[in-house]
């Protein structure tokens, strides 16, 4: 317990001899000179005289100067130094090509860190070297460090998920190939379902944006994944997102549906949007009674009021509007179509066909008179 001075009684008081001081000054300044000096960067804001403890769940946990715990996910470390002398020297140098956003040069110090560093180290250098290998645009050895980082105890889905590579190429090559094939063979030997979800998360990813047939035959099964709930980032429901819109422009079914509902309840606020979207899109093409048409509309219209800032806004507003008009609401219609017009994110796409769209409308409510439904 600590006791302000106020507290002590004057005659409990007792004034320590200069010996006593001194050796306590000793011992201070000997836990300073020990002490870590670390540096962390995370999302742009510098922690100097941190002490780095090191990866745990998912979180790279470090005292900062002050003392006090910090646990951002490793994915938000910009970069770092940890002050341990030669032990760590060519993952500090690797950090450092990092900084200066030289990766290819990162990632050869971070594979020579991982053979001189202790192994207590090594699922925080796996982190780091698959950061560097999908900067650097290399999809093979992105894949690889993917599938070891998705396996780690400490990093696991939870991380993955928020490394997920980018896919670098728009076509079939033999980069893309051996990435689907060193996938593949994950898939196969994968010992848990939350681990082959993230392996046939990527490696749908590389098949759609290379243009391989395969994407297709594949997409069913990315909606029916189970996403773990600690691996919900936005890339992995951007990768949903692909799967499901793949599959609507064919048939839907039950697993279909169930697939895109759970991603809605599920998914970051900034997925829902395009989630909710593409429910309303295919409500509105499957719809056969003007109830369908109207349960259409929900979707495209919890986006327009529940999500005011998000860039679809104006989109939804606008394809409101048009079913809407179907239903043949035109004075609603004009409503929906002036709110697209005047919102921010009524890009030029968007206004030319809502403009166009507020023509027709008029024009078809000048026919009909003001009385046509409000």
């Amino acid at each position: 317990m600590i006791f302000h001075r106020a507290s002590v009684p004057s005659s409990a008081r007792v004034r320590p001899s200069r010996r006593a001081v001194l050796g306590t000054c000793i011992v201070l300044l000997a836990g300073a000179a020990d002490a870590p000096a670390d540096q962390v960067v995370v999302t742009g804001t510098s922690y100097s005289g941190a002490s780095i403890l090191g990866l745990e769940a998912g979180r790279l946990r470090f005292l900062t100067a002050s003392g006090k715990v910090q646990t951002p996910w490793i994915s938000e470390v910009d970069w770092m130094i940890i002050d341990r002398g030669v032990a760590l020297a060519d993952l500090n140098e690797a950090e450092q090509y990092v900084s200066h956003d030289d990766p290819g040069r990162a990632i050869e110090r971070y594979r020579r860190a991982l053979r001189t560093s202790d192994p207590s180290w090594a699922e925080l250098i796996e982190v780091r070297l698959l950061s560097a290998c999908d900067h650097a645009g290399r999809l093979g050895e992105s894949a690889q460090a993917f599938i070891r980082v998705v396996r780690g105890a400490q990093s696991g889905p939870a991380v993955a998920a928020r490394l997920i590579p980018d896919v670098p190429i728009r076509k079939k090559n033999a980069a893309a190939g051996r990435a689907v094939q060193i996938l593949d063979t994950a898939i196969e030997k994968a010992e848990t379902e939350e681990t082959k979800a993230m392996y046939r998360l990527l490696r749908f990813d590389v098949l759609r944006l290379t243009d391989d047939q395969r994407a297709a035959a594949d997409a069913p099964n990315v909606v029916a994944l189970t996403v773990p709930s600690d691996a919900r980032s936005r890339r992995v429901f951007d990768i949903k997102l692909a799967a499901l819109t793949i599959v609507a422009a064919g048939s839907v079914d039950a697993v279909w549906w169930d697939g895109l509902d759970r991603a809605i309840r599920v998914a970051p606020q900034e997925n829902l949007a395009g989630l909710l979207m593409l429910k309303g899109r295919t409500l509105a093409k499957h719809a056969s009674t003007r109830e369908d048409m109207i349960r259409a509309s929900w979707p495209l219209m919890r986006v327009a009021i529940h999500l005011r800032d998000d860039p679809a806004v104006a989109e939804a507003l606008y394809e409101a509007a048009l079913i809407v008009e179907r239903l043949g609401r035109l004075q609603k219609a004009v409503v929906l179509l002036a709110e697209c017009l005047a919102h921010k994110s009524c890009d030029e796409p968007v206004r030319g066909l809502a403009s166009e769209a507020m023509v027709r409308v008029r024009e078809a409510l000048a026919r009909v008179g003001p009385s046509s439904g409000s």
